[in-house]
C-alpha cells in the first residue's frame, strides 16, 4: 500500500511486527506496530523503580513505563525472556501530546512493508484488556497480528 504525496514521490508504509512470546487457540501471536511508533531497541534498561507498578525506567531523561504485552493482555509466556529486549514507542494522543511507552520483548522487530493482504479478523478477543486492542490481523496460516493501543495502555497505567 502506497500513500500518495507528490505525483513524483511515493512513500511505502512499513510496520514492524514482533514475535509475541505466547500463543492462542494453537496461534502464533505477533504485535504490530508502525515503523513511525517506534522510536528505539534498548537491551540493557535502566530502571527507575521497580517497587511499583507498573514498572518504571529511566530513557532520556524521562520515565516511562515498562511493560509486558504477554502479561497486560492477560496471555502465559511460554518461554521466560532470558535476555529480553525494549522497545520504545510512542504515539499521539487526543491532545496531540506524544505519550511513550516501554514494552519489554523476547525478540527484535523485524519490518515489513504494508500490505492489504493482511485480513482483519472481527472475533479475536485477548483474555485481558482487549479495549485496548485496535486492530487484528490474520498474517498467514496460523499467525495473528495484534495492533496494541499505545496511547490507552499508557493512559491506564499512568
Amino acid at each position: 500500500m502506497s500513500v500518495a504525496g507528490d505525483e513524483n514521490m511515493k512513500t511505502d508504509l512499513e510496520v514492524a511486527i514482533v514475535r509475541a512470546c505466547c500463543n492462542s487457540s494453537d496461534k502464533e501471536l505477533y504485535w504490530i506496530v508502525s515503523r513511525s511508533q517506534l522510536e528505539f531497541v534498548v537491551k540493557d534498561l535502566d530502571q527507575a523503580d521497580a517497587s511499583k507498578s507498573p514498572v518504571m525506567a529511566s530513557y532520556q531523561g524521562e520515565s516511562l513505563a515498562v511493560v509486558c504485552l504477554e502479561k497486560y493482555f492477560g496471555y502465559v509466556a511460554y518461554k521466560a525472556n532470558e535476555s529480553p529486549q525494549y522497545m520504545v514507542l510512542r504515539s499521539v494522543d487526543k491532545q496531540n501530546q506524544v505519550r511513550k511507552l516501554i514494552v519489554q520483548s523476547g525478540d527484535s522487530p523485524k519490518f515489513f512493508k504494508l500490505t492489504r493482504s493482511f485480513a482483519a479478523l472481527d472475533t479475536f478477543l485477548a483474555p485481558e484488556n482487549s479495549e485496548y486492542i485496535l486492530g487484528v490481523y490474520s498474517l498467514g496460516k496460523g499467525k495473528i497480528g495484534i495492533v496494541p493501543d499505545i496511547v490507552g495502555i499508557v493512559e491506564k497505567l499512568v
